[in-house]
């Protein structure tokens, strides 16, 4: 009887054993068969990621054709109504589309360009405009000159305060997180967020009219401002001429622009203004364009910006490329 029941105990254990066996294989087959599925997965987001990422670099190269083919043609202006100023446009491509844009890089005023020196004793004219801009948006003087001071002081190459309202690494080191002064110039116009004297409020009124070019010139394109930028146009008139005033001369502006800055300081509605100082600033003409522009195949979307400088003989080179907003 004891015979019996111990082998109906063994027999049982041996069972457990089994059924446990077969649990643990069934487990192993189960997370073998997710972590192929998972990589399976990664690899299909990967290589999907990557084509959205070639349909974005090819929208750069057509951005290249496009305004290598119009400004060939062009009488020697870059203006709003050439073909490749229409605005965003989408391109189907196989298994997704590619949506774009191109905009003027030279619509807005250059904080690189602070650099300048002064001449003579005199403050430089880049440093004036600068200044009227923050002017123009309910910036008070004092603390527009304090930022325009201190923000030639972050882009010269010196570590030589140029003014008593500027800053340079001692008075940064003495912030409670302290940092240095880059002395060069501005990969981004949101390093301006970082110069003495510019808060959240006075970023937010300033960005949209200024860039960070790779140039130490300030050619502003005044065929190129959009009515929404008149502040830049007032700040060229060292604010003589009003928000209002600047917008209305450009919503008059000819459909294929000026054709000289000439042709722009002498028409009938600028009669009563001066821009003699500020004429050297004005150009009709760009050498630095933006493309911008979101590439999708199947689930995945990149996005792409990308500096384009038009050299000699009309090529174009790329300057910075940045991807971001990855989806």
């Amino acid at each position: 009887m004891n015979t019996r029941l111990q082998k109906h105990r063994q027999s049982g254990v041996a069972l457990l054993i089994v059924m446990f066996v077969l649990t643990l294989m069934v487990l192993i087959a189960a997370e073998i068969t997710f972590g192929f599925s998972l990589q399976m997965r990664r690899t299909a987001s990967l290589q999907q990621m990557e084509q959205a990422r070639w349909y974005a670099l090819s929208a750069e190269e057509l951005a290249i054709k496009v305004l290598q083919d119009e400004l060939e043609e062009s009488d020697g202006t870059v203006n709003l109504g050439q073909t490749w100023a229409t605005g965003e446009v989408t391109f189907p491509v196989d298994g997704g589309a590619i949506q774009g844009k191109i905009s003027d890089a030279q619509a807005c005023l250059n904080v690189n360009a602070l650099q300048v020196p002064d001449k003579e004793g005199q403050t430089s004219t880049e440093i004036k405009v600068f200044q009227s801009l923050m002017e123009v948006l309910q910036i008070e003087s004092y603390q527009a000159d304090i930022i325009a001071q201190s923000t030639r002081d972050w882009v010269d190459n010196d570590d030589t305060q140029g003014s008593g309202t500027g800053a340079e690494d001692s008075y940064y080191q003495s912030l409670p997180v302290p940092y240095l002064a880059a002395n060069t110039s501005m990969r981004s116009a949101s390093e301006l967020r970082a110069v003495k004297g510019v808060n959240a409020s006075i970023m937010r009124r300033v960005q949209p009219y200024v860039c960070a070019l790779p140039a130490t010139e300030m050619n502003i394109n005044i065929n190129t401002l959009s009515p929404d930028h008149a502040p830049v146009l007032s700040a060229l008139y060292l604010g003589e001429l009003s928000i209002e005033q600047a917008k209305e001369v450009l919503e008059q502006r000819p459909e294929d622009g000026w054709k000289s800055v000439d042709e722009f300081i002498q028409q009938p509605s600028l009669a009563n203004f001066s821009a003699e100082e500020t004429q050297e600033l004005m150009s009709v003409d760009s050498q630095y364009f933006v493309m911008a522009a979101t590439a999708s195949y199947v689930d995945s979307n990149v996005r792409i910006k990308s500096l384009l400088r038009r050299e000699e003989e009309n090529k174009f080179s790329v300057i910075r490329r940045e991807f971001g907003g990855l989806e």
